[in-house]
């Protein structure tokens, strides 16, 4: 590892019939306090995991490109993985 890298942040959310309203502000919130990690060198990205296990998608497609747009400062990577079938998991 490179010592004068500034380390990555990941935030994982595990999603089931979770308001979508609940999961943007959440991830506005995060990014901003990724905002302030950013501007004082001490972090070098931040990553959302979303894992979705709700019968249909809580975000979508569109929802996801929409906070991308608006949140306009490095790169917001996100990695949407759906579990249909977590709910119902051992």
């Amino acid at each position: 590892m490179n010592q004068g890298a500034a380390p990555g942040v990941t935030v994982q959310l595990v999603l089931f019939h979770t308001p979508a309203d609940h999961v943007v502000r959440t991830i506005r919130a995060l990014a901003r306090c990724a905002e302030h990690g950013w501007r004082d060198g001490r972090t070098s990205a931040f990553t959302v995991s979303i894992g979705d296990c709700s019968p249909a998608p809580v975000l979508d497609a569109a929802r996801l490109d929409a906070l991308r747009a608006e949140l306009k400062m490095p790169p917001l990577r996100e990695y949407l993985a759906r579990f249909p079938d977590c709910a119902t998991a051992p």
